[in-house]
């Protein structure tokens, strides 16, 4: 970012509305090279991506963890790293968190350099009941027979909403989820029983509500970190 602090936010908010760069530089009384270090700031914490020319907003935010490894490597202090990248302390904590359940970085590493805000690495734990309501689309697959693929609506360890998937009450059925832009997190399968069925408005759509019955210990891990990503900006 120029010298002259800009909110991250608003900038954001612009660029969806449709404001092209000279509509920012304008606006923001910036010189275009000030606009590409804007841009170049965004694009490294995950909030801007280049797509076939122009600058979109990614549905799901995408940090590097390469940038990050290289960044905690080197020492850089939380307090940096955290204006560097647009994290809260809770949203720093939650990227180490992932970075530890993916071996990418060592507890020692961490505690080699003054971790500030960042307190009891690795022990952080996903509350069973907590449910997280997604704004992107994330697939899921009734394995069937017939296969049948649905939308989440909303997860937590317990048990999951589902559109797309027709189904009647106490009807069990075998789920796979699995989303190419969640690079961190494996496939994974449950299975559940149908426990209510709405119809959502504005489309009048059909959603229905599943309580998870069993599901291996590998697949709940794949399941908290999704959960864990998923919450990351809450």
């Amino acid at each position: 970012m120029p010298a002259r602090m800009l909110n991250a936010r608003d900038v954001l908010k612009d660029i969806a509305a449709g404001m092209d760069s000279e509509g920012l530089m304008t606006k923001y009384q910036l010189s275009f090279k000030d606009l590409q270090n804007v841009y170049g700031h965004l694009m490294e914490a995950g909030l801007l991506e280049l797509v076939d020319g122009s600058f979109e907003i990614p549905p799901i935010r995408r940090l590097s963890a390469r940038r990050i490894l290289r960044d905690i490597r080197s020492g850089m202090h939380p307090e940096t790293i955290r204006d560097k990248y647009l994290l809260s302390p809770a949203q720093l904590q939650k990227t180490v968190d992932i970075l530890l359940e993916n071996n990418l970085v060592t507890a020692d590493q961490l505690r080699q350099y003054a971790v500030g805000q960042i307190e009891d690495i690795g022990n952080t734990v996903v509350r069973e009941s907590e449910r997280c309501y997604l704004d992107f689309e994330l697939p899921i697959v009734d394995t069937g027979p017939p296969e049948i693929d649905g939308i989440v609506r909303d997860l937590s360890e317990k048990g999951v909403g589902i559109a797309g998937v027709p189904a009647q009450l106490g009807d069990v059925k075998t789920f796979l989820v699995v989303h190419d832009e969640l690079v961190l997190v494996e496939p994974f399968m449950f299975e559940a029983r149908c426990r209510w069925v709405a119809r959502k408005e504005p489309r009048n759509e059909v959603v229905t509500g599943f309580q998870i019955t069993h599901i291996s210990e590998k697949d709940r891990e794949e399941l908290r970190k999704l959960i864990r990503l998923v919450t990351f900006y809450a």
